[in-house]
């Protein structure tokens, strides 16, 4: 079942832009982009989502996302937005540039294939089990990569938590093989 999940909110939405060209990335927020919470170093954090706009218009949208099964907060990519009264902008990352004109060749997913969380609550301790859950996926174009993930803002632009209700974008290939491993992350089969 958790595969299916993982099907339905992540590969699935991705395969159908496989080899179609970036045209054009949109930043969902709630503040405008002057605010835009980044590093000027190759990781920009959003509070909602990204669009992502291919060629003949294909669009799909990555964030945070419930799914039953899932822990609260884990990726997802949608071909329909959730957003409403947010900033919509483009941003003038030059990251982004490197990737505009270029196909989308590939991806690779990483989260836990199995990971269990213990919460103390009033009815005493409480244990949930979640499998093939997402938290980064990297799309590799013709000539870059940039993973997209959903983990809480940070100030110092480390994540602390495998989960999150936030958008992260991350330019640099090394900051994102850190953050994997970190983080304790497996490469999931979507």
């Amino acid at each position: 079942m958790m595969e299916q999940a993982l099907r339905q909110h992540i590969s699935h939405p991705l395969n159908q832009v496989l080899g179609l060209r970036l045209e054009k990335v949109v930043y969902h927020d709630v503040f405008p982009v002057e605010c835009l919470t980044t590093n000027n170093n190759g990781t920009d954090i959003l509070s909602h989502q990204l669009e992502l706009i291919f060629a003949d218009g294909a669009t799909i949208y990555l964030s945070w996302i419930n799914v039953a099964g899932w822990m609260t907060y884990s990726l997802g990519i949608a071909r329909e937005s959730f957003c409403t009264d947010t900033e919509r902008y483009t941003p003038s990352s030059v990251y982004w540039q490197h990737c505009i004109g270029q196909p989308l060749t590939s991806f690779e997913v990483y989260g836990h294939q199995e990971e269990t969380w213990t919460e103390q609550g009033p009815e005493g301790k409480k244990e949930d089990t979640f499998y093939n859950e997402p938290h980064l996926v990297i799309l590799h174009f013709a000539s870059h990569q940039v993973g997209v993930a959903n983990w809480y803002a940070e100030d110092n632009f480390v994540p602390q938590l495998p989960i999150g209700d936030d958008v992260w974008i991350l330019f640099n290939p090394q900051e994102i093989a850190e953050h994997i491993k970190a983080l304790g992350f497996d490469k999931l089969e979507a």
